[in-house]
């Protein structure tokens, strides 16, 4: 992870989107991402930008366990935060990942 630790959430969810948007893949940024997002700081983002990280990682065909298991145990605890979009691109990312909660 490095220095993505010095990234604001926001600009996090900026970098992994615009990477998606373009279509450029980045095995080492989307990995160093599922890093970052483990434990405490996975916890503490928003719904809307766990959903937009597990979108931007599935759109490049990623598949972050650590990322994806912190948005389900988000959708889990604080599902009324999610809206309509989040929740679709939480559930589309996991379907596209084939991502398996064992929980």
């Amino acid at each position: 992870a490095g220095r993505l630790s010095h990234f604001a959430d926001g600009e996090l969810v900026m970098l992994a989107w615009a990477f998606a948007h373009v279509g450029t893949k980045a095995p080492q940024l989307f990995e160093a991402l599922d890093e970052e997002c483990a434990g405490e700081r996975g916890a503490q983002l928003s719904a809307t930008e766990l959903s937009l990280l597990a979108w931007a990682s599935a759109t490049l065909q990623h598949r972050p366990p650590r990322l994806l298991a912190s948005a389900v145990a988000a959708v889990r605890e604080r599902a009324a935060q999610f809206d309509d979009q989040a929740l679709c691109n939480v559930a589309w990312a996991l379907a596209k990942t084939g991502h398996a909660d064992p929980s």
